[in-house]
């Protein structure tokens, strides 16, 4: 399945990636969604991430189609966020931290959660995005 996402985006144009959403732009339009942190799950070509960023909000834009995610680097505004896709112990996100970046972290499990809790410890006191 990650094949036909990965070849789509790149060679071809996807039926569904048609720019930003009309009830999002409503939404914001309407004071009903206010400028925050956001996350684009699934953001394809970034489309509703970039519009969500020109409406002041700090957004992130995640997808498992490499692909998507160059034609969506080419729409946005260059703020790049540090995916770190094997947390452990939370070395790289600790190092986002200290260059000010914005940074995402996935743990996978391990043993009894004990990356998650040393990465939890060593991140202490910063805004932690660990999943």
């Amino acid at each position: 399945m990650k094949l036909y996402y990965q070849l789509g985006y790149k060679y071809f144009s996807m039926p569904w990636d048609r720019g930003p959403r009309d009830e999002l732009l409503q939404l914001i339009e309407s004071g009903r969604i206010t400028p925050c942190r956001a996350i684009d799950l699934g953001c394809g070509t970034g489309s509703n991430a970039v519009l969500l960023a020109q409406y002041g909000f700090d957004v992130t834009g995640v997808d498992f189609a490499a692909s998507a995610i160059d034609k969506a680097k080419q729409k946005g505004t260059g703020k790049c966020i540090v995916l770190d896709p094997f947390m452990g112990s939370g070395t790289v996100a600790v190092v986002a931290t200290e260059l000010g970046r914005d940074w995402i972290g996935i743990d996978l499990g391990g043993k009894d959660g004990e990356y998650k809790k040393m990465a939890l410890e060593r991140l202490q006191g910063t805004t932690i995005g660990l999943f």
